[in-house]
């Protein structure tokens, strides 16, 4: 299902088709499993990568609690406690 991150902000040039985008303060909040992989693959295969393409969901918020919340949402198939979000 992709990743999901939430970062304080972003940037990026609108109108373009694949458009390079900065994140400030990124933390990957779901996806991990998927981060890994990618990470692995790019080790050993780098190459493996040019085909691959991933879907990321990218929320900006300066509000811990909603940063939260996000975490918790986008985590609903396997049941984490807000313990495991520190």
């Amino acid at each position: 299902n992709g990743i999901a991150i939430v970062c304080t902000r972003y940037e990026y040039v609108p109108g373009r088709a694949n458009p390079k985008i900065t994140l400030v303060d990124p933390q990957i909040v779901n996806g991990c499993q998927t981060s890994n992989v990618l990470f692995e693959v790019w080790k050993e295969h780098p190459s493996k990568l040019l085909q691959i393409e991933v879907l990321v969901r990218i929320y900006a918020t300066a509000d811990d609690a909603t940063s939260r919340q996000i975490a918790l949402a986008t985590n609903t198939q396997s049941r984490i406690i807000s313990r495991d979000l520190k």
